[in-house]
């Protein structure tokens, strides 16, 4: 009986067995890479959006102008004392929470008194005659003189002022003074009729910084800002 030979249909060849006979390569079959793909974020609504995802959050704080509102209202500090007054010039900062105002000031000028190289540098006369130890000899008194000089120069600040703040009618006017010059200062400010604010402290000493922190000075800022706001904003 003739022996039938089974003769093995031809398999397909896949590309990977037929790349394996050309080269050898060992491993896997290698494949092209794939082309990467953006995916842009798609809200809740299923439409396709360009922009950030976060773009969209509303758990932002608000940055509207309405919650950050602050009104800056023009200043003219006089610091003052017998000898010396310092003119400062800047702004009173009202937030919408603050208990008290913010200042900010620069010094803008000095107004020294004649007083001053009279105190350094003159010296009472001598009264007395005769060089014995046994004579008598005192010296002339200056309060008169003294008193003089500070009310003379209480009115060369009162003027010095109003010639400044009438380059600003709209800022706030206020004055600090030590309790001896403060009544030659109100006398003299009464006699110009400037809207200035008199308030009594020493605080010739301080910077500006310093001076804008003070309580004092912040304290008065408050009280004298209703007066320099109109009525119709008030």
């Amino acid at each position: 009986m003739p022996s039938r030979t089974n003769s093995a249909a031809p398999s397909a060849e896949t590309p990977c067995s037929t790349a394996s006979r050309r080269a050898p390569i060992s491993g896997r079959c290698s494949r092209p890479p794939r082309a990467s793909r953006t995916v842009l974020a798609r809200p809740r609504s299923g439409k396709r959006l360009d922009e950030p995802r976060h773009a969209f959050r509303s758990d932002f704080p608000s940055t509207s102008t309405e919650t950050n509102m602050q009104d800056e209202i023009p200043l003219m500090l006089v610091v003052s004392d017998s000898r010396k007054a310092s003119l400062f010039t800047g702004t009173i900062v009202r937030g919408a929470g603050d208990a008290l105002p913010r200042v900010r000031l620069a010094l803008a000028g000095i107004l020294e008194s004649p007083w001053r190289d009279f105190h350094e540098h003159g010296r009472p006369s001598a009264l007395g005659q005769g060089p014995s130890a046994n004579a008598s000899q005192h010296f002339a008194g200056t309060g008169h003189e003294e008193e003089e000089m500070e009310r003379r120069f209480a009115h060369q600040v009162a003027a010095w002022f109003a010639s400044r703040a009438a380059l600003a009618p709209e800022a706030v006017a206020i004055a600090f003074a030590g309790p001896r010059f403060l009544g030659h200062l109100r006398a003299a400010i009464a006699s110009t009729g400037s809207d200035l604010r008199l308030e009594r402290g020493d605080l010739g000493w301080l910077r500006p910084a310093e001076l804008g922190a003070h309580p004092a000075v912040r304290a008065a800022c408050a009280a004298a800002i209703p007066r320099a706001v109109p009525a119709s904003e008030a």
